[in-house]
């Protein structure tokens, strides 16, 4: 252990974004305009009840907007990033670059290839 190891601070990790639905679902988002309901489901492999509930939450978080609105006869809904959305997403992305940058660090700066929690040494009784 160095003492740079006693200084090293865990990034701020949003966890709206982290939890991996809802990064799907961001990712997703970010690559295009908006997205409807049956792109979003077939893109992210979500079962239709666990995207509902995923997009309620990222629009709840003021992350995403959601418009319903009806075309030929059926509710079209659609999802798209907002400006909050879009710096929250890039600001996840920053945050998982500095930790892996700052666990190459760690890797080149003499710490074993393989990390391993110290042995205990165990008692036998004969």
């Amino acid at each position: 252990m160095n003492k740079d190891d006693d200084n090293f601070q865990m990034p701020e990790i949003d966890r709206v974004v982290h939890e991996p639905a809802r990064l799907a679902i961001l990712t997703v988002l970010s690559s295009c305009e908006e997205a409807d309901f049956l792109f979003l489901e077939r893109a992210t492999k979500l079962s239709r009840g666990n995207l509902s509930v995923q997009l309620t939450r990222l629009e709840d978080a003021d992350v995403i907007e959601i418009e319903k609105r009806i075309e030929h006869k059926r509710t079209l809904t659609t999802a798209k990033l907002t400006n909050r959305g879009r710096r929250a997403l890039n600001a996840y992305w920053e945050s998982m670059n500095a930790l892996r940058t700052a666990a190459k660090g760690r890797l080149t700066a003499g710490s074993p290839k393989r990390a391993r929690p110290p042995r205990r040494s165990v008692q036998v009784e004969v």
